[in-house]
C-alpha cells in the first residue's frame, strides 16, 4: 500500500514496479512463426493496483465523452444493443440489386495495442479536458514501461517500450477507446462540415457516420467515389499522428445498389 500511495503523491514510479513479463499465446493451433503468436503482458501486482485505480477514474466519466458510436469497455453499453443490432439493420437488404446506392467500409486496425503512439495518448487526453494531474500519472506509467521476453518459463533480458499499450494493463482498453474517440470525432467534423463524404441514405437522420466496438470499425457512407477516395486520404493522417493503420487485408466493403463499373473504380 505505501508503493501505491507514493505513486500517487510522488508521480515516480520505480523499473521494478513497472517491468512486464512478456508470453506468447497462440493464436492457431500449429503456430509456425512470431505472426501466429500474440503476445500478452503480465504485469506485476503493485502495478496492477495503481492502474486500477486509474482506471476507475476514467470509467467513472469515460461515457460522458466517447459517443454512443464506440460500444466497448462503456459501462451500459454492449455489442448486441449498440453495435450488432444497428448494424445488422444499416446492413439489410445489402444483398438486394436494387435501393438507393450505399455503401460500407469494415476497417480493422492492424495491431492497434502494440502501434499506438503514446503521444496520440495524451493528446487524446488532454483534448477530451481530463485532470492534468490524471494525465501526468499515465504518462508516467506509459514512459517507464519495461519488458522482458519470457522464454521457456525465464525472463530473457530487459527492454524499455516507446509505443504501444499493453494486453494485461487494465487502463489499455480504456485508453485506446478514447484514442478511437478522436477518430470518430474528426470524421464527424468533417461530415457536418460538408467537406468529407455523402452520408450513408440511410444514416442522414440522426447522422451515423460509423459505428466501432474497440478497434473494429464500420463505416457507413454514400455510394459517390469521392466519397471513397476521401475515407483513404483522411486514414492516412490519422495513422500519421496515432500509428494507428487500417489493415487492408482483413478490411471489407460493401456495396447495395451499386453499379460494378462503380464497384471497380
Amino acid at each position: 500500500m505505501a508503493a501505491v500511495s507514493n505513486f500517487f503523491k510522488a508521480n515516480k514510479m520505480l523499473s521494478e514496479v513497472n517491468a512486464t513479463a512478456i508470453t506468447l499465446v497462440p493464436k492457431v493451433s500449429n503456430p509456425s512463426c512470431l505472426n501466429d503468436y500474440r503476445p500478452i503482458s503480465c504485469c506485476n501486482v503493485i502495478y496492477k493496483c495503481i492502474s486500477k485505480i486509474i482506471t476507475n477514474r476514467i470509467k467513472s466519466v469515460i461515457h460522458l465523452v466517447v459517443s454512443n458510436n464506440q460500444s466497448a469497455f462503456v459501462s451500459g453499453r454492449s455489442i448486441g444493443t449498440c453495435y450488432a443490432l444497428l448494424s445488422h439493420e444499416l446492413l439489410r437488404y445489402y444483398h438486394r440489386d436494387r435501393g438507393p446506392p450505399r455503401c460500407t467500409v469494415n476497417l480493422y486496425i492492424r495491431k492497434a495495442y502494440d502501434m499506438v503512439r503514446w503521444e496520440a495518448i495524451i493528446g487524446a487526453l488532454k483534448l477530451l479536458y481530463f485532470p492534468s494531474k490524471l494525465i501526468d500519472w499515465i504518462f508516467t506509467c506509459l514512459r517507464t514501461t519495461k519488458y522482458s521476453n519470457s522464454v521457456n518459463g525465464a525472463l530473457e533480458g530487459y527492454f524499455d517500450g516507446h509505443r504501444g499499450i499493453r494486453q494485461g494493463d487494465p487502463m489499455s482498453p480504456y485508453l485506446f477507446v478514447l484514442v478511437m474517440e478522436v477518430l470518430g470525432s474528426l470524421l464527424r467534423s468533417k461530415v457536418q462540415e460538408g467537406l468529407f463524404f455523402a452520408l450513408h441514405p440511410r444514416c442522414i437522420s440522426p447522422q451515423v457516420t460509423h459505428l466501432a466496438f474497440a478497434d473494429d470499425l464500420l463505416v457507413f457512407f454514400g455510394d459517390d467515389i469521392v466519397s471513397a477516395s476521401s475515407l483513404g486520404d483522411f486514414l492516412n493522417p490519422f495513422y500519421e499522428i496515432t500509428g494507428l493503420e487500417a489493415n487492408l487485408g482483413e478490411s471489407k466493403v460493401f456495396f447495395a445498389g451499386v453499379e460494378d463499373t462503380d464497384k471497380e473504380s
